[in-house]
């Protein structure tokens, strides 16, 4: 079991660092000076020459097992391999790139080009077409992707025997069509993140769409992060789930933020029997708890 912390001042700049293996501290920065712990327990200050003055996840240190060197190259390597996604449906309208790409835009860039490599497929289509099915059951028969002038693409969705291209598709079921391609993309990522994934997305359909995350997620090896404001999202977690859905609160006097799993919040365990996580949330009573 592995976990990682870190934090910052109200001026942005790096206060503390963590990171520890099975309860056991491999690594801790105090503001000061970065620390390593040694195989017989005991600690070793790191200084900035030995690994190009970043901190732990950027560098090794000589005192390091090769336990700890894979645990951190594989902790790296997932950092390095993090997509994260502010879609936004002006990007989503838009043609993609004629040439080959394997990877979806920070904000939706290229979202036609994806999807006319998922189209390519026959397996990948079906599965990916399921999910847009899901969203419009009485609508949706196929989805395409539209050709410009120089073999640029364009997302379209077939509905009764018309196409209806991106422009004059919603945000809400464009963001959801592009949620559900960022799984399917040639290049998976290692860690996708995803801004404010509620965005755009009827109330009616979140259920759908937290059930995409959780399956997709699994079938693609993928970690998922994304963040909410919508406590309708919260409803649709399981009660295993809260141990890896955290709240996150700004500490007015530090700058600093503070992440906590949901299990981890004074009293959450006790209150949660009692009354619905979502009036826990939108009350305020997850933030004033810690």
């Amino acid at each position: 079991m592995a976990g990682y912390q870190i934090g910052f001042n109200s001026q942005g700049a790096l206060t503390r660092e963590n990171l520890t293996k099975d309860s056991r501290e491999v690594f801790f920065f105090d503001g000061r000076e970065d620390w390593f712990r040694n195989p017989n327990g005991t600690l070793t200050p790191s200084y900035p020459d030995a690994y190009g003055g970043s901190h732990m996840i950027f560098g090794f240190n000589s005192e390091f097992t090769k336990a700890h060197a894979e645990f951190i190259g594989a902790f790296i390597r997932s950092l390095t391999s993090m997509q994260l996604l502010e879609l936004e449906p002006e990007a989503l309208r838009r043609y993609g790139a004629a040439a080959a790409i394997k990877i979806l835009g920070r904000h939706g860039e290229n979202f036609a080009s994806i999807v006319r490599h998922i189209c390519s497929d026959p397996k990948t289509k079906t599965s990916y077409l399921s999910w847009l099915r899901e969203l419009r059951p009485r609508e949706v028969d196929d989805v395409t992707t539209l050709t410009g002038a120089v073999g640029e693409p364009m997302f379209a969705l077939k509905e009764s025997g018309r196409e209806f291209p991106a422009p004059v598709l919603s945000d809400g079921t464009l963001r959801f069509a592009a949620l559900a391609a960022a799984f399917f993309q040639p290049a998976m990522p290692e860690v996708l993140a995803i801004e404010e994934v509620e965005n755009g997305i009827h109330g009616s359909r979140l259920r759908l769409l937290l059930e995409l995350l959780r399956s997709q997620a699994a079938a693609a090896k993928t970690q998922v992060l994304a963040t909410t404001h919508s406590p309708l999202l919260l409803a649709w977690l399981k009660p295993e789930e809260y141990e890896t859905t955290f709240l996150c609160k700004r500490d007015e006097e530090t700058g600093e933020s503070r992440i906590l799993p949901f299990t981890q919040v004074p009293h959450f365990s006790e209150i949660i029997g009692k009354q619905p996580i979502t009036e826990l949330f939108a009350e305020g009573w997850m933030e004033a708890a810690v």
